[in-house]
């Protein structure tokens, strides 16, 4: 019987991108959550926000919205709240990932907000797969979200169903 290799098809994947000009993709995410590691960022200012204070807020209504944090970027649909909120975006100090508040924060289905996380700058030295994990209170990763990384921009995005803390994760 022929097993499946899943580091088969992420090298495929990579290939068929390269080849057919496409410039993003959804990777599988069959890995154990134990088998990621979070992607760590350069001291620079690749993770803060034009003032490089690396905090943003803003309150987004039932309309939508989007907020910035550098080039981490949280975009809401319509319908994702339904009256005006405050929204807070700090970028976490190492890593390609942004703690998300107020924690705990839940969306309807299909009006979930879109998180985009850059890795420009990262070392992603013996990664091959890259995705956007939830990191739990207690500092664990919890969750690998279904994400679709693009190559040009350099960034994963997922899309969130409650708020709290989020990383670019890699295996």
């Amino acid at each position: 019987m022929t097993r499946f290799n899943f580091r088969s098809l992420n090298v495929v994947a990579g290939i068929l991108l390269t080849v057919g000009g496409c410039d993003t993709a959804r990777m599988p995410t069959a890995y154990a959550v134990s088998d990621y590691q979070a992607v760590r960022m350069p001291s620079s200012g690749a993770r803060m926000s034009a003032s490089g204070s690396g905090t943003a807020s803003k309150v987004i209504g039932p309309e939508g919205g989007k907020l910035n944090v550098g080039q981490y970027v949280l975009t809401f649909p319509a319908g994702a709240l339904s009256q005006p909120t405050e929204i807070g975006m700090q970028s976490v100090a190492g890593y390609a990932g942004v703690d998300v508040s107020p924690h705990g924060l839940t969306f309807p289905a299909g009006h979930e907000p879109e998180l985009s996380l850059s890795y420009k700058g990262a070392d992603l030295l013996g990664i091959h797969v890259l995705a956007v994990g939830y990191v739990g209170e207690d500092g664990n990763l919890d969750e690998v979200l279904p994400s679709l990384v693009d190559l040009r921009d350099r960034s994963v995005s997922a899309d969130l169903h409650h708020f709290s803390r989020y990383l670019t994760v890699g295996h």
